[in-house]
């Protein structure tokens, strides 16, 4: 065999090595070609299958803040309604404490303040005199006896106290011309 013969078959041997990665990218093009409507539908559902997950990721976002919204709609409302029945049965228990302060009746007021401490929420109950400001009666015995300055315990109207934990309703117990005592209740 001559040179040129080897040569040639040498190219022969070299030329299906070097064409092989063309047919490759060819058998890709052309396999697209041929399952051009297969390659469309899946990148549709594709693109359907991700705006799915987008649509779905976007509504649950926008139901978590409606819930967290009403969530915080319905505690306002139950604290709201909570208070308002304890300003009422603050102001029904005043009277009760004033008719057994009139009648100048301790005991009844000590057995009034026992069984109302018991109830749930309720963490302590005093009546404060108003002219020494010194707690005639407490529930806590620790109480009696001490001062008590704080102006917002002269009020002439029911007022609510919020400190820390503790929810404090101070209601005027009235005489029939002045102020006899002020009722303290602590709530939890």
């Amino acid at each position: 065999m001559s040179e040129e013969n080897l040569n040639n078959t040498r190219s022969d041997e070299q030329s299906p090595v070097s064409s092989q990665p063309t047919n490759k990218k060819g058998f890709f093009r052309t396999f697209i070609s041929r399952h051009t409507g297969v390659f469309v539908l899946l990148c549709l559902l594709i693109a359907v299958v991700i705006f799915a997950f987008i649509r779905i990721k976007l509504l649950e976002r926008s139901f978590n803040k409606q819930q967290e919204a009403l969530r915080v709609r319905y505690e306002n409302k139950v604290d709201s309604l909570l208070q308002a029945d304890r300003l009422t049965t603050a102001k029904v228990f005043s009277w009760a404490v004033r008719g057994e302060l009139i009648r100048d009746n301790r005991d009844q007021i000590n057995q009034y303040f026992m069984n109302f401490v018991k109830e749930s929420g309720v963490k302590k109950i005093k009546l404060i005199d108003p002219v020494s400001a010194k707690a005639i009666i407490s529930t806590d015995k620790k109480d009696e006896g001490l001062v008590f300055a704080d102006p917002t315990f002269f009020t002439e109207e029911i007022a609510v106290r919020h400190l820390d934990s503790v929810t404090q309703i101070i209601s005027p117990v009235m005489g029939l011309n002045k102020k006899i005592g002020i009722l303290v209740i602590e709530y939890e």
